[in-house]
């Protein structure tokens, strides 16, 4: 499943952001793929959760760098 953050316009993404994110609970692991989506101002994590056969209830993660 791919969750996609949307940042307010007044956040940035900075050009030499690493895309670290933390997964803390919910999550499949705790090292997970973050890309900087920069024309649509997005962040879009792509494995927090793709093996559980249930979705959780909540999925905590932080997005480390902005």
């Amino acid at each position: 499943m791919k969750i996609v953050i949307s940042l307010d316009y007044r956040v940035t993404i900075p050009g030499d952001w690493k895309g670290n994110c933390v997964g803390l609970r919910g999550t499949d692991k705790k090292d997970l793929t973050c890309t900087a989506v920069r024309e649509k101002n997005e962040i879009h994590l792509t494995d927090a959760v793709a093996t559980k056969d249930i979705i959780p209830d909540v999925i905590e993660f932080v997005i480390e760098g902005l």
